[in-house]
């Protein structure tokens, strides 16, 4: 008997517990039917598959509610709004049965979702087999189906809905046991409201058919429904928000963007007035936020008829347009008297106008001498030119020169007529250009360096031109070296100077109070325009010493310098000519010669990965006394500390340094209580004078010491490549003091317990021999004391009782002398009748004759 099993839904109106009852009866049926024939029972798994059942939810976004319907409003869907449904195998990025993309509908925008045609049906797989579910919306056929990429573009405004993304947490471990998926969506991208009001200063603007532009934003990307992230594509362009048709209010779906990015909303009304406001630099269009900004339209009104460009640039008010720039009272910056002319042609026709108060500070009136411009005299055509020179008074103290403002040409404003009106706004420009110098210490800069009262040198400069008219030419055939400034640290120095151009590789010099020059090079030229104010900003950086090391017998390496400098000196780091360990410590020590109580210690770290020694206080020159101080008066003692009384202000000092290099490698405890040490590096500069690289060639603070085993009579290679074990007896460790950085070295008084036991090397020579080496501290056995001990482990012949075999190397008359920087060779034959020993004392790379020895055997 074959059963056919399919899903049953109450599609016939059957009250619902007769509708129970009768799937009950259904359901025994079926198994009485099952338990007739095992053989028989056969599902056809082919109409068995299980359908997604979707409910979807909008999680609600903190924001202000508008009236445009987005989702990003709404925590409800619309009728007929789709979704994309994507099936994972669960735990992994495997497209469930090669089924990208489901496009499911909510008819009623209640939140159930069905599919949209059985072709975007979802089925679960059959035999229980678990989904993850991904969903997305607004649904999309151009869905990347290798990489899950969803297409995102908000260029156009017209429809937020269809570019409001948003997707679900994915849901994992579905399957057709349980058919029901509940998903909850989030906001991607970012809802952006603006409001546009006027105050009392644009109430008369006309907003109806403004536009509104959102400067430097992304609009295209790709959202990815595995990693979940948002990624920008294209280059930054402006976006079109659309505005109301009474242009005060502006929705739309904007890509997110980070606090600090800038970006501006430019307002223009129909009849072409732009008005422009930076969004503040801490503010964030975040992810999934509703963002309401309400930009105020304001304008100043003119209250007097000259003003005065300032120097620095205009200010941008955060979430306020920019103010429309009218001419405003220069009266309080000195701006009292000009003189003015019509056309360029005639200005021998000069009007000297000046300003009177009245008495009352923001008010007055300006009067003409010979007589002023008449209405009736001037035509349409006219253009008028206007000239302030300041008085002697307040010429530039350091440059004598005077800040000439200029205005024009400018003409007569018109009424709505064409008749000439009666006013004339004059707005005045800097025909100079400023520069400020600013002079502060840099990072890590010693605290005990004082930059109070340093000097700056400024470079040659143009100070001659010419002035016809407003037309202020430099003239470079005329060019002075202004006096030097003095300033203080953070203190800024302005001065009025020709425009002109500093060109790349001019030099500023700063010299501080305690004798130390410091100079820097322009890396480009920089332009000293007129009307613009140009900032210099002089940081004093430490200027480390520049630091090269070697290891004897290896070759040096020049240091690696850098482009601050103090008068000509280089700073540098610390580079290395041999093969550093990552982590290595380098211990570096300077004293001054001249002044000892001038000492200062810097520690570095080695970095294997870009070859440098690293260090978070490193030394620097600008520490030391270049010079020693002069002798106090009336005693005999002098400034430099050092009692001597020989100091002398005119004699420069010198330095000593002491370099240790500890490596990061160490031996075990084990191993340093039987006198096992570090390969320690040390080399000393003395001598040295003040800001010369440090090119240190370091020596091996520590004895080498290495045992090869020859076969004599009775053995081969192979039976000492085995079982041979070699011990050093009567070593010296040193103490938890250690090693100091002049290469001193301080050993326990008393030697070692144990012995150390000596590495064997890993492959064998040309020879077959096998060599033993150990570091050890530099010291001596004395004369009969044993030196070295070699064991040899064999079978007795009847091949099964272990015999140990101990060959001893003990002081000659001279003692045995482990000494610093040299490899002290033992070459030893041993032989069943005994043993013959070879010495050899050599540098560490070098190879000597060897020289015999005798040796005993225990």
């Amino acid at each position: 008997m074959k059963i056919r099993l399919t899903q049953l839904t109450n599609s016939l109106n059957i009250p619902h517990m007769k509708y129970s009852r009768l799937l009950t009866a259904i359901m025994m049926l079926t198994g009485v039917l099952t338990a007739c024939s095992d053989q028989e029972n056969e599902q056809d798994g082919a109409n068995e598959r299980t359908a997604l059942s979707i409910n979807a939810g909008i999680g609600v976004i903190p924001a202000g509610t508008s009236s445009a319907t987005t989702r990003a409003t709404d925590a409800s869907w619309q009728a007929n709004d789709a979704i994309g449904i994507v099936m994972l195998d669960t735990g992994t990025n495997t497209v469930t049965e090669g089924k990208t993309n489901y496009r499911y509908i909510t008819t009623t925008g209640n939140g159930s979702f069905t599919p949209d045609g059985k072709e975007h049906t979802a089925y679960y797989p059959t035999a229980g087999a678990q989904v993850d579910v991904l969903a997305y919306y607004p649904y999309t056929t151009t869905i990347s189906a290798g990489s899950l990429n969803i297409p995102v573009d908000v260029s156009d405004q017209s429809n937020p809905a269809a570019i409001d993304l948003m997707t679900a947490e994915k849901v994992t471990g579905r399957s057709s046991k349980a058919p029901d998926v509940s998903l909850m969506f989030t906001h991607r991208l970012c809802k952006l409201v603006l409001k546009v009001v006027k105050d009392e200063t644009t109430s008369d603007v006309t907003l109806t058919g403004a536009t509104a532009i959102l400067a430097g934003t992304a609009t295209t990307g790709n959202w990815n429904l595995i990693t979940e992230k948002l990624s920008t594509e294209g280059e930054a362009r402006d976006l079109t928000l659309p505005l109301s048709a009474d242009g005060t209010i502006a929705t739309a779906i904007v890509m997110p963007t980070q606090a600090g990015d800038g970006k501006s909303i430019t307002v223009t009304t129909a009849d072409g007035k732009s008005y422009t406001a930076t969004i503040a630099a801490n503010l964030a269009l975040a992810a999934g936020t509703v963002n309401t900004y309400t930009m105020t339209l304001h304008r100043n009104q003119a209250n007097i008829t000259a003003g005065i460009t300032p120097w620095t640039d205009g200010t941008t008010v955060p979430l306020e347009s920019l103010h429309i720039e009218v001419p405003a009272d220069a009266t309080a910056n000195g701006l009292t008297t000009f003189e003015m002319w019509r056309n360029q042609a005639q200005k021998t026709d000069t009007r000297i106008y000046t300003f009177s108060n009245n008495g009352n500070s923001g008010t007055g009136t300006w009067t003409a001498t010979p007589k002023p411009f008449y209405i009736e005299e001037i035509a349409t055509t006219d253009h008028f030119y206007a000239l302030h020179t300041p008085a002697d008074d307040r010429k530039d103290g350091l440059t004598g020169l005077k800040d000439f403002l200029a205005a024009g040409p400018a003409s007569l404003q018109s009424s709505a007529t064409g008749s000439i009106a009666n006013s004339l706004s004059l707005n005045f420009k800097h025909l100079m250009a400023q520069l400020t110098v600013t002079l502060a210490p840099g990072k890590d800069f010693p605290t005990g360096v004082s930059t109070e009262g340093a000097t700056v040198i400024l470079p040659e400069m143009i100070s001659g031109y010419t002035l016809d008219g407003i037309t202020l030419t430099a003239d470079d055939t005329k060019k002075t070296g202004y006096k030097n400034i003095t300033v203080t640290s953070g203190r800024t120095a302005i001065l009025t100077v020709v425009p002109q151009t500093l060109s790349q590789g001019t030099e500023i010099s700063v010299k501080l109070t305690g004798g130390n020059t410091y100079k820097t090079t322009l890396g480009k030229a920089v332009a000293l325009s007129a009307g613009n104010k140009t900032s210099i900003n002089l940081t004093i950086s430490p200027t480390q010493t520049a630091i090269s090391v070697s290891v004897n017998p290896w070759t040096d390496t020049d240091a690696v310098a850098q482009n601050i400098t103090i008068e000509g000196i280089e700073t540098g780091s610390a580079t290395g000519s041999y093969e550093s360990a990552d982590k290595d410590l380098l211990v570096l020590t300077g004293t001054n010669e001249t002044i000892p109580t001038e000492k200062y210690t810097a520690s570095y770290i080695y970095n294997k990965v870009n070859n440098q020694w690293n260090s978070n206080a490193p030394l620097y020159w600008d520490s030391f006394s270049q010079f020693a101080a002069a002798k106090a008066k009336g005693g005999s003692a002098d400034a430099a500390g050092d009692n001597t009384g020989n100091a002398d202000s005119n004699t420069p000092c010198t330095f000593r340094f002491d370099a240790l290099i500890t490596p990061a490698v160490t031996p075990t405890e084990a191993r340093i209580a039987c006198g096992a040490v570090k390969d320690y590096l040390q080399g000393s500069l003395t001598a040295t004078t003040f800001g010369t690289p440090l090119s240190f060639r370091l020596s091996h603070l520590m004895a080498q010491i290495s045992v090869t085993l020859k076969p004599g009579i009775g053995y081969t290679a192979e039976d000492l490549s085995q079982n041979v074990t070699v011990h050093l007896y009567g070593l010296h460790t040193l103490t938890d003091e250690g090693v100091e950085t002049d290469g001193t070295l301080i050993l326990s008084k008393e030697a070692a317990s144990s012995p150390l036991k000596m590495n064997k090397a890993a492959e064998a020579n040309v020879e077959g021999n096998f060599t033993y080496t150990a570091l050890v501290a530099p010291q001596t056995i004395v004369q009969g004391n044993l030196v070295a001990r070699i064991t040899l482990t064999a079978q007795e012949a009847d091949g099964t009782t272990p015999v140990s075999l101990n060959y001893d190397y003990r002081a000659g008359s001279n003692g045995f002398v482990y000494r610093a920087g040299q490899n002290n060779k033992l070459v030893l034959t041993v032989s069943k009748a005994g043993v013959s020993a070879v010495f050899t004392l050599t540098d560490w790379d070098d190879s000597q004759e060897a020289t015999e020895g005798d040796v005993t055997v225990d």
